[in-house]
């Protein structure tokens, strides 16, 4: 997803890409330090990104760096190469037996250690569980707005309805949901409105059969109505049968630097020669459009440049931003995130 107005461009020593996801308090962004390597960067609300600096557990996204840049708070994370839980099932089918009890037990575990910090999650959903080479681990660590409103409400626990936080005892309920969905394939509360949603959390209660006998009767009641009457991360099961690797053929989204090796294996030879001088003219602000810059912005990694015109010069009294004959990179990062180009500014092309 590419950066939208106001975005910016820059977060400390990372080149911003484009946006990995967003919730109501939370932008999540593909960035690249100068020297190429990939990072997942955070804005998240100030005091969670403090408490997330002494998180440490395999299966949370590892915390590289904290900091504030014009008074926006940041939190720099490794980027987490591998398709989210939804992706998997949706692919591969729902899970069963020990690589059930594995995720199970990584996503415990990942609890614990967040609530050991003083963190709730807030919004644990099949979509913030990514199954790495070494791993699942979790993202998007205190994203929630603390409402239903731009949250994933199929995994808010009943009380968040009600106006309550999404604190420590909502991350269990998630935990519960998750690992239900994980074994099913299906949302465990679903509704056609959002009145017919909360009527089926706050009364119904899901079908646990296709659970194995050592996590039916956690999860029922972790699912607890009341937040009370469920355990507390450290009661969940953190044994595992065994390693979950990622579903064979799935993998996360591509880099910047990938999306532009394969536009530019795909330009002709007279086209490749031509490029490189192209992209370097674009450092100095001079880039006229030419042809052989097409499968670039077809790929998205160039934009025509705009420039805006004042009102006493158009034809309507207004500020309006018209297309001239020059393009311009869609992000600052793709000199950072691309090695060919990093080599072709480092020696000339």
């Amino acid at each position: 997803m590419r950066l939208v107005p106001g975005d910016p461009e820059r977060l400390g020593g990372y080149w911003l890409a484009g946006r990995l996801g967003a919730s109501w308090r939370s932008v999540v962004y593909d960035a690249y330090d100068d020297d190429g390597r990939r990072f997942a960067v955070k804005v998240p609300r100030a005091e969670v990104g403090r408490r997330l600096d002494r998180v440490s557990c395999p299966h949370v996204a590892a915390v590289v760096e904290v900091g504030v840049d014009a008074g926006l708070p940041y939190v720099v994370s490794e980027f987490v190469d591998g398709p989210d839980l939804r992706q998997a099932v949706s692919r591969h089918g729902p899970y069963a037996g020990d690589d059930l009890i594995a995720l199970a037990g990584a996503l415990a575990r990942a609890l614990r250690a967040l609530h050991a910090a003083g963190v709730a999650h807030g919004e644990l959903k099949p979509e913030s569980v990514l199954l790495a080479a070494d791993g699942p681990k979790v993202i998007d660590v205190g994203v929630a707005s603390g409402g239903p409103v731009g949250c994933t409400r199929t995994y808010l626990a009943p009380e968040v309805f009600t106006g309550c936080e999404a604190g420590t005892a909502a991350d269990v309920f998630a935990w519960g949901a998750v690992v239900l969905f994980a074994a099913t394939g299906r949302d465990p509360f679903t509704g056609a409105s959002m009145g017919a949603l909360m009527h089926r959390l706050l009364t119904a209660d899901p079908d646990l059969g296709a659970l194995p006998a050592p996590l039916r009767d956690l999860v029922g009641r972790a699912l607890a109505k009341d937040s009370a009457a469920r355990p507390t991360a450290d009661e969940l099961p953190v044994e595992t049968a065994g390693e979950l690797r990622p579903p064979e053929g799935l993998r996360g989204p591509r880099s910047l630097g990938e999306v532009a090796e394969e536009a530019y294996a795909a330009l002709g030879p007279g086209e490749r020669e031509e490029v490189p001088g192209l992209l370097l003219r674009l450092l100095d602000g001079d880039g006229p459009y030419a042809a052989a810059l097409a499968p670039l912005m077809d790929a998205g990694l160039l934009v025509r440049r705009s420039v805006r015109v004042p009102p006493r010069e158009t034809g309507v009294g207004k500020l309006v931003a018209v297309a001239d004959d020059r393009v311009t990179p869609a992000s600052a990062a793709l000199y950072r995130a691309w090695p060919r180009l990093r080599a072709w500014m480092a020696t000339g092309p």
